[in-house]
């Protein structure tokens, strides 16, 4: 997982568990940043669903992350791929809220 070219703000963090443990990253970017990175995960904006908020309370807590939920954001929870189980899932929120860069959330994660 790797923030586009010319992301800002770019923060990363990761939390151990067993074997395996989850990433986490925010960024922000523009309209060509979002799709490069998108495309990186085998996404299309179009994937993203309006209004949805994947990330439970204990990993807002982890992130340390706050996301107004009067914010426009889409989502999506994408499943680590069947072919290669080793593949980490990936939670995405986008922020759209605002005039400028978009804000991204991303925590990802072995099954």
């Amino acid at each position: 997982m790797v923030a586009p070219p010319g992301a800002t703000d770019v923060s990363y963090g990761f939390y151990k568990v067993g074997g395996g443990g989850d990433l986490w990253a925010t960024f922000k970017t523009g309209q060509e940043g979002l799709e490069a990175f998108l495309a990186g995960l085998g996404l299309k904006e179009s994937d993203l669903h309006p209004s949805v908020q994947e990330f439970i309370d204990s990993e807002l807590e982890l992130t340390g992350w706050s996301i107004d939920p009067t914010h426009t954001v889409k989502g999506i929870m994408a499943p680590a791929k069947e072919e290669d189980m080793k593949s980490p899932s990936h939670k995405i929120v986008v922020d759209y809220t605002g005039p400028g860069p978009f804000t991204v959330y991303v925590l990802a994660g072995k099954p």
